[in-house]
């Protein structure tokens, strides 16, 4: 149905302009859970308390930060390609899928097409054709639909070698929008390690932020961080 899309025109000749620097308003070092007992004597079986020594460390920027000035160019329907579009089966709900993270803009064109906005996380369901993808958003596997490639930056690919997954050794509750809340002994599927203290990562069709020190690494199964 697409033809070859054109590439995000960038800023310069550096490459797009960066996501910007983390916000300050966002988590600092993650907090300890409730049960911790003040300095004199820690009862056991309760988490460890967060990283500590120097300043709070800012946060991880916002799962949707604001979009680069230059905006990537728009798809004209005469370099659509002229295949029919297939859903494809047996890739949702996958326990390990590709996941991807969105670096530019798309805006849907065609009924067929996946909107998505900088820093959104996608499911990546179909890369048979090198240049338009398929997949969706987490929280909307119902939707599927077709995305150019070159927009987006995979993050998880259990294709490409070890996974990244981690199990909830505390149960943590979202204190802000974008937090990700879990129980104790569920899984999280990583997408972003990068921030000491705060990660992203999925628990089915949820993803957002969590502290590292609630979870541990997964030894059952294919993991690494």
């Amino acid at each position: 149905r697409h033809g070859p899309p054109p590439p995000p025109k960038p800023t310069d000749s550096k490459g797009p302009p960066p996501l910007g620097p983390p916000q300050t308003q966002n988590h600092g070092q993650p907090p300890p859970p409730v049960g911790i007992s003040p300095p004199g004597g820690v009862p056991s079986g309760v988490p460890p308390p967060p990283i500590s020594g120097g300043p709070k460390a800012p946060g991880p920027p916002p799962l949707n930060p604001a979009l680069p000035a230059q905006q990537p160019p728009s798809m004209p329907k005469s370099m659509r390609r002229g295949s029919e579009f297939k859903k494809p089966a047996g890739r949702i709900g996958a326990a390990h899928p590709v996941v991807a993270r969105a670096e530019f803009e798309f805006e849907a064109e065609e009924a067929d097409d996946l909107g998505f906005q900088v820093g959104d996380f996608i499911v990546v369901t179909d890369r048979t054709d090198p240049e338009w993808w398929q997949g969706y958003h987490p929280s909307k596997s119902d939707k599927i639909g077709e995305f150019p490639a070159n927009y987006i930056k995979v993050v998880q690919d259990p294709d490409a070698g070890p996974i990244n997954q981690r199990i909830a050794t505390f149960d943590f509750e979202k204190g802000e929008e974008g937090d990700l809340s879990f129980t104790k002994g569920e899984i999280i599927y990583v997408l972003d390690s990068s921030d000491d203290g705060w990660w992203e990562g999925m628990i089915g069709n949820r993803t957002g932020r969590f502290p590292e020190n609630y979870t541990d690494v997964l030894n059952n199964g294919p993991s690494g961080r």
